[in-house]
């Protein structure tokens, strides 16, 4: 097994506090410089979520959950803070974009810790909560589908 420097505990806040600062790094990041690229924020946004969110899971020890969930929770409300004026039409039309992103963002970085969920469980269970795991994709893409239109 992998020795890490730090304590069980320390990566555990070292994590957390990555995965509340990860979202405004991608605004100070991504957005901000490449304002005049609009094209290549989307971009971004899903390649950060495919990448630097499970690394933030990663590298906490016992909240991997949780920090994937603050690391996902912080990209889509930096997105929605950095956009909000622009999208406020209404509080329910920031509410179905914040919905979006948070979705996509969830739906792009979950490979990661729920391999994490999965590996102690028996294979009997495993097999379980994959149902379980893909019937809340498919409402979850059926929710995106359904706020987009």
């Amino acid at each position: 097994m992998l020795d890490w420097p730090f304590s069980i505990r320390s990566r555990d806040w070292i994590a957390l506090v990555a995965a509340i600062a990860i979202g405004p790094f991608y605004i100070l990041n991504f957005v901000r410089f490449s304002a005049e690229m609009i094209g290549d924020a989307p971009f971004f946004y899903l390649l950060f979520c495919a990448t630097a969110v499970p690394l933030v899971a990663v590298i906490a020890a016992r909240w991997k959950l949780v920090t994937w969930q603050v690391a996902v929770a912080s990209m889509t409300t930096a997105l929605i803070v950095n956009n909000f004026q622009q999208w406020y039409t209404s509080w329910a039309h920031v509410a179905r974009v914040a919905y979006v992103f948070w979705a996509m963002a969830l739906m792009l970085s979950s490979p990661v810790p729920i391999y994490f969920l999965l590996r102690p469980l028996a294979v009997r269970r495993q097999i379980i909560c994959g149902i379980v795991i893909g019937g809340v994709a498919m409402a979850m893409i059926l929710g995106i589908e359904l706020a987009a239109a």
